[in-house]
């Protein structure tokens, strides 16, 4: 009797428990890994519909460089084709379904708009402060790496910053190779401009910043990202 008691409250518990993991933060890294496939899917459908639409006017494809321009021209148009192109003769139900194929792609495109609108709102409401720093992209793709808005709170910020270079990490330590200097900070704009020798300083000023952030949200602080801001130009080379 008591065995089974203790069961039922073990389940009871751990019922509980799965209910309190599902966090904003765990909303907002799902949010972020659904557009990280969304937009490799993308990509994909992309370049499978040039290669469908040089078969008929390779011109047009090569032409149009920007992947919205070229998905957009297709979905809503059948002239696309050029009176003398390299390309073959298609028959009207082929263009059709080129043009259909570009539909569907620039469906998913508006279904990444709508969950990108919904994570930056997510992450406007639960850390703003980071958001500001980071922009939505990159604030969620460090959640991602982090795991969780509390994991990244808790991270030093020599850590922060080399998140997203675990592999050079391992490489340093297992080879030898150079250390890392940053992570997925690299992509941050600031750190892009940076000089060579002063990006990996960038990447450690910018880290020490998104520390600070994350604490404040964690311990349920207020909004100090112009404070934050000004320290920061203060101090990037």
């Amino acid at each position: 009797m008591q065995f089974r008691q203790l069961r039922e409250q073990t389940i009871i518990e751990t019922k509980q428990k799965i209910k309190q993991s599902v966090g904003e933060d765990t909303l907002i890294i799902q949010a972020a890994t659904t557009l990280e496939t969304l937009t490799t899917v993308t990509n994909t459908l992309i370049e499978k519909l040039r290669m469908w639409c040089e078969l008929y006017n390779p011109e047009f494809s090569h032409e149009t460089k920007d992947n919205k321009t070229f998905v957009d021209a297709i979905a809503n148009t059948k002239t696309t084709q050029k009176k003398e192109t390299m390309g073959g003769k298609l028959e009207e139900k082929d263009i059709t379904a080129i043009q259909n194929f570009a539909k569907t792609i620039q469906q998913i495109s508006a279904t990444q708009q709508e969950i990108l609108k919904y994570a930056e709102t997510k992450l406007k409401n639960n850390c703003k402060n980071i958001l500001e720093i980071l922009e939505t992209t990159l604030t969620a793709k460090l959640l991602i790496l982090a795991g969780s808005l509390k994991n990244l709170a808790m991270m030093p910020a020599s850590t922060i910053q080399l998140l997203g270079a675990q592999k050079a990490l391992f490489k340093h330590l297992k080879e030898g190779a150079k250390t890392p200097k940053y992570g997925i900070l690299a992509t941050h704009p600031l750190v892009e401009k940076a000089s060579a020798k002063n990006k990996g300083k960038t990447a450690r000023i910018l880290a020490s910043k998104i520390a600070i952030a994350a604490k404040v949200y964690y311990f349920k602080g207020s909004f100090i990202f112009d404070q934050l801001k000004k320290e920061i130009k203060q101090k990037i080379p």
